[in-house]
C-alpha cells in the first residue's frame, strides 16, 4: 500500500486558496473539514518540531548550567508563524462567505417554499375540482409534479410537512380520480421501477465508508422515494419493507460511527483524568519530601505525563480544554513549588557552607601542631562536626571535603612520619616485609595467607623510595598465592582487605587509618553511582533504531560492570 503523503500546512493554504475561490461554494463547505484535518496534522508535526527542539535546548541548559547560573526550567510556547496567520486569515474569509452563502441560500430556500406551498395549492385544487377532462387533468397533475421536482431545497425544519402534504395530495389524486386502468397500470410499473431503483441505491450506498457521503445520499435518496408517486398495491409492502430496512441499515452505520467517536472520546476523557489523578499524587509527594534528588525523580515523572498527555487523543474541545486547564494548573504548581524548595536549600546550604569553611581554617589552624596527643583529639572532633554539618552540591561539598581532608591528612602524616622512627627501622620494616611476601607466596592455606597478609599490614612504614617497590612485591605475592591455591579474585581481594583492616586496627593510629579507608571507600562508591545515575538517565533518549540499540547495549553492560564494582566496594564499605 503506497504511504499517504502528509502535506505542508504551505500546501494545504495554497489547496484552500484555490478551493475559497472554486465557483461552487457547496464543494467548500464539504471539503473544508478535509482541508482542517490536512492543516491540523501537518500542525502537528511543527508543534512537535518546535517541542523537540525546545526540549533540547532546556537539555543543554540544564548541563550547562553551574552555580552561579543555575538551570530553570521554562514551559513549553508554540510559536506561530506565517502559515499559521495565513490558516487563520483564510478561515476567516470562508467563515464570512459561509455567511453569506448560508444568508443567500436562507433566501432561495425561503423562495422555494414559497414556490412549492404554491403548487401544494394547485394540487389541492386539481383533487377537490370535478373530473370533465381527464387528460387535460392528467397533463396538469403531470405538469404540477414536474414543477414541484424543478424546485430546489426548503428550509429542513419545514419541509417535512410541506412534502407530507404533497405526498398525501399524490396519494389521493391516484386513488380517488377515476384514472384509465392502462394509464394507471403504466405510472404504476414506472413508479414500482424507481422505488426499486431507490433501494438498489441504497445497497449500494451501504458499501461507502465516508459518513460525509452517508449523511448526504440518504437524505437525497428518502426525498427522492417521497417524490415517486404510488404503485401496485400487491408490490408496495415488499417495496416498502425493503426501502425502510435499507434505510435504517444506513442510519445504523451512520450511529456506530458517531458511537465509536464519543466511546473514543470517552476513553481520551479517563485517560486524562487518570494523569490529573497521577499528577496530583506527585504533587503531593513533593511537598512531604525533603530530598532534592526525589524533586527531580518527581520532576521527571511529571515530564512523562506532559508527554503521554499529548498521545491521549481528543474530546468535545470544551471538556479537552477544562482537563488540560486542570492538569497545566497542577504542572505550574509544581514545578513553582519546586523552585521555591530549591531556593529555601541554597539558604541551608548557605549556612552548612560557612560551617564547612570554618572547620577548614580550623583544620589549617591545627595542621602544623607538633602536640600530637592534644590536637589529635582536636582534629577527630573536626572531623565529627565535618559529619554533622549538613550536605551541599555535591561537587562542592566535594572539593571542600578535599581541602579538609588534606589538613587532617597533613597532620596525621606528619604524626605518624614523627613517631615512625628512623630510617633503620623504615629498613628493618622493608627487610621483613620482603621475607613476608615470601611467606605470602609460599602460603598453603587460605587461612595461612590471610595471616601473612595481616602481618604484612601489621608492619609500619618502609623508606618512601622503597613504597612503590614493596606495594609491587606485594601484590606479586598475593596473586601467585591465590594463583597457587586457586583463589578467585573477588576472593583475594576480600582477603587482602579483611587483613587490612585488621592490622589497621590494632596499630597504634588505627582509627585515623580506618577514617581515612572508610572515605577513601565512599568516595569511589559514590563516584560509581554518579557513574550508574548518568549511564540510567541516558538510557532514555535512545530510539527504535538499530544504531540506538546498539549504542543502548554498550550503555548497558558499562551499568552492568559499574553496579558490580559498587558492590565490591559496598561490601569493603560494610567491613569497616
Amino acid at each position: 500500500m503506497e504511504e499517504k503523503k502528509i502535506l505542508s500546512r504551505e500546501e494545504v493554504n495554497e489547496n484552500f486558496k484555490n478551493l475559497l475561490n472554486g465557483e461552487e461554494f457547496s464543494v467548500t463547505i464539504k471539503e473544508v473539514p478535509n482541508i482542517k484535518a490536512a492543516y491540523d496534522e501537518a500542525h502537528r508535526l511543527v508543534y512537535k518540531q518546535q517541542e523537540e527542539a525546545f526540549d533540547k535546548a532546556q537539555e543543554e541548559a540544564k548541563a550547562n548550567a553551574t552555580e552561579e547560573n543555575p538551570f530553570e526550567a521554562e514551559k513549553f510556547k508554540f510559536e506561530p508563524d506565517e502559515a499559521s496567520f495565513r490558516f487563520k486569515e483564510l478561515m476567516t474569509i470562508f467563515n464570512d462567505k459561509k455567511k453569506e452563502y448560508k444568508k443567500a441560500l436562507a433566501q432561495k430556500e425561503e423562495a422555494n417554499f414559497n414556490a412549492k406551498t404554491a403548487v401544494v395549492e394547485k394540487m389541492k385544487a386539481l383533487t377537490e375540482q370535478e373530473l370533465t377532462n381527464f387528460g387535460e387533468t392528467f397533463n396538469t397533475f403531470k405538469t404540477l409534479q414536474e414543477e414541484w421536482k424543478s424546485i430546489g431545497e426548503v428550509n429542513k425544519a419545514r419541509f417535512q410537512s410541506l412534502q407530507t402534504e404533497y405526498s398525501h395530495l399524490m396519494d389521493k389524486f391516484f386513488y380517488n380520480v377515476n384514472i384509465h386502468k392502462g394509464l394507471q397500470n403504466y405510472s404504476f410499473e414506472k413508479n414500482k421501477v424507481e422505488k426499486q431503483a431507490i433501494t438498489d441505491k441504497l445497497k449500494e450506498l451501504l458499501k461507502n465508508d465516508s459518513i460525509i457521503q452517508l449523511e448526504h445520499y440518504i437524505k437525497l435518496y428518502q426525498k427522492e422515494w417521497d417524490e415517486i408517486g404510488p404503485t401496485f398495491q400487491e408490490d408496495w409492502e415488499s417495496l416498502k419493507t425493503a426501502y425502510w430496512e435499507n434505510v435504517n441499515a444506513v442510519y445504523a452505520k451512520i450511529r456506530e460511527h458517531y458511537l465509536k467517536i464519543r466511546e473514543a472520546q470517552k476513553a481520551s476523557i479517563e485517560k486524562k483524568e487518570a494523569i490529573i489523578t497521577e499528577s496530583k499524587t506527585l504533587l503531593e509527594m513533593l511537598k512531604e519530601s525533603q530530598n532534592p534528588s526525589k524533586w527531580n525523580e518527581l520532576g521527571n515523572k511529571l515530564k512523562e505525563l506532559q508527554q503521554n498527555w499529548r498521545k491521549t487523543g481528543f474530546s468535545k474541545k470544551s471538556k479537552d480544554d477544562e482537563l488540560w486547564n486542570e492538569f497545566k494548573t497542577i504542572s505550574n504548581t509544581f514545578f513553582d513549588d519546586t523552585k521555591q524548595l530549591y531556593n529555601s536549600l541554597n539558604e541551608k546550604r548557605s549556612v552548612f557552607e560557612d560551617k564547612k569553611k570554618a572547620l577548614i581554617a580550623k583544620a589549617n589552624e591545627l595542621k602544623s601542631s607538633k602536640n600530637w596527643k592534644e590536637t589529635t583529639q582536636q582534629f577527630l572532633k573536626l572531623q565529627d562536626d565535618w559529619k554533622k554539618s549538613g550536605s551541599l552540591n555535591p561537587k562542592k561539598d566535594q572539593k571542600l571535603w578535599n581541602t579538609f581532608r588534606a589538613a587532617c591528612n597533613e597532620f596525621f602524616d606528619a604524626k605518624k612520619e614523627f613517631f615512625g622512627g628512623m630510617d633503620a627501622r623504615q629498613e628493618e620494616n622493608l627487610k621483613q616485609k620482603t621475607e613476608i611476601n615470601k611467606k605470602i607466596e609460599s602460603a598453603k592455606t587460605a587461612e595461612e595467607l590471610n595471616e601473612q597478609i595481616a602481618a604484612w599490614w601489621a608492619l609500619g612504614h618502609v623508606p618512601k623510595k622503597e613504597i612503590s617497590k614493596a606495594n609491587t612485591a606485594f601484590d606479586k605475592s598475593v596473586n601467585n598465592a591465590a594463583k597457587n591455591l586457586k583463589i578467585e579474585d573477588a576472593d583475594k581481594e576480600r582477603i587482602v582487605f579483611k587483613a587490612k583492616i585488621a592490622a589497621f586496627k590494632k596499630a597504634e593510629d588505627g582509627d585515623v587509618f580506618l577514617e581515612r579507608e572508610k572515605r577513601f571507600v565512599k568516595e569511589k562508591m559514590d563516584k560509581l553511582k554518579d557513574e550508574i545515575v548518568q549511564f540510567e538517565n541516558n538510557l532514555s533518549f535512545f530510539g527504535d533504531s538499530k544504531g540506538a540499540q546498539k549504542l543502548k547495549e554498550v550503555v548497558l553492560k558499562r551499568v552492568e560492570e559499574s553496579q558490580k564494582q559498587f558492590d565490591t566496594w559496598k561490601e569493603k564499605f560494610k567491613m569497616l
